[in-house]
Formats: C-alpha cells, structure tokens, sequence
C-alpha cells in the first residue's frame, strides 16, 4: 500500500512539473507578447507656441513656432507638423518651456534647447539661444520648470536651479538675478519627485520652497505619489489613491473628493483636466476659450465633466487641453497656435495629430515583416498596386526602385512617400543599390542585435566603409531618422567621393564635420541644397527624397538612366 502511495505521490509531482512548465511558457510568452507591442505616444508636453511629443521608443517629436530653436532641430523653421528631434534616443521625460526644451534620457543626461537670454538653457553662458540640443547635467532623476523661464532638476536627491529668477521665481532667500548654470541648493533631505516649487521625498513627505524663505517649508500631508501643480492650483495624489487640493489663496491642502480612481491631473492657467483608471477624461475651469471641452464656450465650467473616453495621457498648456487616446490619436480643445499667427480654435476635444504623423501608420514595412500570399508566396515589388505614388513628384524614381528591388511598399498598399526615413531603412537602400555582398558577421552597436533585420546592412556598411563607429560610437539608433547631413555623409563614403570643404550655403556654418564630403555630394549633383541658398543639415528625409538620392547615386554610377 505505502509503495502505491510512493508511486502515485511520484506521477502527481511529475503533473505538477508539467502544469508549471506550462505556466512558465506562458508567462514567457506573455511577457514576449508584450515587449513586442507597437510604438505609442506617451507624453505631451506644451508651451503656448510649441509641443514635445515622447514616444515610446525613446524619441522625441516637435512642432510649432522655433524662432529660438526650440524645437530641437538644428534650425529656426517653423513646422506645422511633428519632425523628429534628431539626435535624441532613450529619452523618458520632456519640458516645454517658453521657448525652449528639456530632454531627460533614461542614463540621467539632460539636454536644453531654444531661448537662452534668461539663462534658461544653464549652459553657463548668455548665448542668445541653442538649435541643438546640449547636455547640461548628468545623473538626473527628475525635471521641471517653474513659469516656463526657470529649470529645475534633481541629481542625487539634491535640487538644481537655473533660469529666470528676477521675477519671483522659487529660490532660497537668494538675490534676484539669472543663473546661466544650475546652482546645487543644498538641503539634508534627499527629493525623489520635483514639480514646480513642490519637492517629494524619499519618505512620501512633500516640500515647497519660494523666494522669501531661506528654508524648505515641509507640507503636512504624508505618503504622496505624485504631484501636478500649475502657477494657479496644486493637486496632490496619495499612495492609498485619495486626491487633496490647494487653490492658489490658500495655505493648507484639502480633500478633493468629486472624483475617484484618478491616476492623472493636469492644470493650465485656470482650466484642469483629470483621468481616471478607466481611462475617462474629466474637464472644468475656465472655458473663455473652450479649452475645457463641453462643446460650447461659457465663463467657466465648475464641476467635473466627462468629455472624452479611452485617454492614455493627458496635458495642457495656458489656453488649451490635450489627450491621447489608445489609438494613438492626439485630441485637442481651446486656443492652440498654429504657424504665421493663426490659431486651431475649437470648444470641444477634436482630433489633432492623427498617428501617421508620427510614423505609426499601424502598417508594417514589408522590409521588416514581408505579408505572406495565399500560397505563401512573398508578393514581388513590381506585383503592389501601391495607391498613394500616381501624381507624386517622385513617381518615377519610386516605381524605378520598386522595379530594381531595393524599396518596397506597406503591407496595406502603400509606399507612403512623405513618410520620414530611418538610418537603419536608408543604410538598406545604399547596401542593395550598390550590391554589395552582404556580411555574415554581425554589427559592433549594441543597439543593433543579430537577430534585428536591419544588422547584415549595417555591418556590411561597416565594413565598406560606409559607417563609421569611430565616429558614431558604440549604439547606432537605427530607428532615428535620417537628416540630410547624415544622408550626405553616407553617400559620399559609399561612393568613395572627395572633394574640398568649401561650402557656399547661407547654413553652412552648421556643417561642422565631414564638410568635403557634403561638398563632394553636392558637386556630384546627388544632394542638392535649396532654392534659398541653404543645405538644411538637420532637416529629416522623406521616402521620396530618399528614393531620389538612391536613383542619382545609380546614375552618377552609370548602373540606371536618370529618372529625376
């Protein structure tokens, strides 16, 4: 009896091994399956002239007014739609100031932008303003800025300021000029959070500093998660889910109870927003301007109202409210300055940005993940019947391509010809217009593993010479989009070009490296620059320009008949 026992507690441990096999593998798989979901959108962060837009894989998108560089982009171009930043990857947090930026990357570097005549930018100088994003801290944890012309940062739990100060911004009893560097404010406590003037500790408890006092001033509210503070109003959220508020005249915090389960709050001037787990939007304040979102304008709106549903985010500026919903799509309500001094006006929460102008088309480059037939066939290039090329200035040159092999088209039957291009996408387009034998071995990036399709390209770039880790560094970012310099610089070496540095564009002063062979792709007639006078080496390249580039160099090579 007792050895039946043995064997039958045997095969019940042997169905339990095998149950948490199972349970193992899926959680394997599920974990999988959810790293492999699709890039979304994750923040918004607005200024009355211009937004950042964080996207889940670590880049940034701007828009709007860039008198002062604010945008990021190397130039001062206005854009009425996103451009990505270049230069910027594994970013986790975004500023908007008054005319300038802040980029915190997921190593603690922070980078500044835009207007520097405040010292706003702490780049230890007056400089009238950066096109080009600077690091000017490393080690950060945390960053914020107090009336859009003062930065503010956490290294080590202490707190750095820089900026605008003279006219009441917070401090510590200090005088009232600029500061062109961050400045350490030395305090016992270590800060985790910072939001405005507000600071959270390590323990949960939440501190505020302003001007007249020498000292933090500890606020008598515990377990704080996270704090949304504006110029006007302060709402506190708890650990156990509970919201307090202060409004601007008052010292002492209160419970906030019209809402409930909210994970997210956001304030402009006198308007606030709030989400909740459900992912439902509420809205109320000032609505002079609609930026509340009820669809029609009134003095004001003085209880929550829902005004949209399935948010993931939130964010406002001044005079206007924003939300992304889980499809990718950026909602906007209120007053939100377009370019040349005219503005979206709008009293209800109506789609802005859809994601195709951010790349998430929600098709799948067939050069990554070529659709299968119903034979299983991969479809040829030529046999696409794409439908956005007839008429395009660029038709002929794409569908010589197409012919050739060396671009395809989207999944759902498009080539999407002003779509931005990647590195990793154009890298592509040179290794396959030039033949050149693909490498077995694999890239030295770090960012560019085996087993991603892009490596045999990029390590056979780099071994012809194409690419330059030297250069480069050690990570490639292969997702980041291309600019023209970049493109410039990659042809030139692809094709073995010389030439002297002479450069005679209006912009040329930005071409600071690699000047000859910019010069030598121009007087190849490969890269042209523009009608008035500039390269714009910054600027990003769209498929089509792409494409373009990729039938000059064939025909500068004599291996096609020019098409342009």
């Amino acid at each position: 009896m007792n050895t039946l026992n043995n064997k039958e507690e045997i095969k019940l441990k042997k169905h339990l091994l095998f149950i948490l096999a199972l349970v193992v593998m899926f959680a394997a798989f599920a974990t999988s399956a959810s790293a492999a979901t699709s890039v979304t959108i994750k923040k918004i962060s607005s200024s009355p002239s211009h937004q950042l837009f964080l996207k889940s894989d670590g880049t940034v998108w701007a828009r709007g007014l860039n008198s002062k560089g604010q945008l990021g982009d190397g130039t001062t171009l206005d854009r009425k739609n996103p451009i990505q930043i270049p230069g910027l990857t594994s970013i986790i947090d975004i500023v908007a100031g008054d005319s300038f930026s802040m980029f915190l990357a997921s190593n603690g570097d922070l980078f500044t932008v835009g207007d520097n005549q405040l010292g706003q930018l702490g780049i230890g100088k007056a400089d009238p303003f950066l096109s080009t994003p600077a690091i000017i801290l490393q080690g950060v944890s945390s960053i914020a800025t107090v009336d859009g012309s003062q930065g503010l940062a956490l290294k080590d739990g202490n707190l750095y300021q820089w900026g605008d100060r003279t006219g009441g911004s917070p401090g510590l009893g200090m005088p009232r000029y600029n500061y062109f560097y961050p400045i350490n404010v030395q305090y016992p406590v270590k800060f985790t959070a910072i939001k405005r003037e507000f600071l959270l500790a390590e323990n949960g408890d939440l501190y505020e500093f302003t001007l007249d006092k020498k000292d933090f001033n500890k606020i008598p509210v515990s377990n704080v998660k996270e704090i949304f503070s504006s110029h006007s109003d302060t709402f506190l959220l708890l650990n156990d889910g509970s919201v307090f508020h202060r409004k601007p005249d008052g010292k002492d915090f209160t419970i906030f109870s019209s809402l409930k389960d909210i994970v997210e709050i956001s304030m402009g001037s006198s308007h606030f927003l709030a989400r909740d787990k459900k992912g439902d939007v509420w809205s109320w304040g000032d609505n002079t301007l609609g930026q509340v979102g009820i669809g029609k304008i009134s003095e004001s709106v003085n209880s929550p109202t829902k005004v949209l549903s399935n948010a993931t985010m939130i964010s406002t500026n001044q005079f206007a409210s924003f939300a992304i919903t889980n499809d990718n799509t950026i909602y906007v309500s209120g007053s939100l300055l377009i370019l040349n001094g005219t503005a979206f006006k709008n009293h209800k929460f109506t789609k802005w940005l859809s994601p195709s102008a951010f790349g998430l088309e929600g098709s799948v480059p067939m050069e990554e993940n070529p659709p299968k037939t119903g034979n299983g066939d991969t479809p040829k290039p030529d046999s696409l019947k794409l439908t956005d090329i007839k008429g395009h200035w660029a038709e002929k040159n794409i569908q010589a391509l197409l012919e050739l092999g060396i671009v395809k088209g989207f999944s759902n039957q498009t080539f999407q010809p002003n779509a931005k291009v990647t590195r990793e996408e154009f890298v592509k387009m040179l290794v396959e217009s030039l033949k050149l034998e693909k490498t077995t071995t694999t890239s030295i990036f770090k960012d560019v593993p085996e087993t991603r399709w892009s490596n045999p390209f990029i390590a056979t770039a780099i071994e012809h010479g194409i690419l330059s880790p030297d250069e480069i560094g050690d990570t490639f970012s292969p997702t980041a989009l291309i600019t023209r310099f970049e493109m410039a610089v990659a042809v030139g070496r692809a094709l073995g070009l010389t030439g002297q540095a002479d450069l005679y564009f209006s912009d040329e002063a930005l071409i600071t490296t690699n000047r000859e062979l910019v010069s030598a792709t121009v007087e190849s007639k490969i890269i042209n620059g523009f009608p008035d006078g500039t390269f714009r080496p910054s600027s990003l390249t769209t498929r089509a320009e792409a494409v373009t580039v990729i039938i000059r160099l064939l025909h500068y090579t004599s291996l096609v008949e020019f098409k342009d």
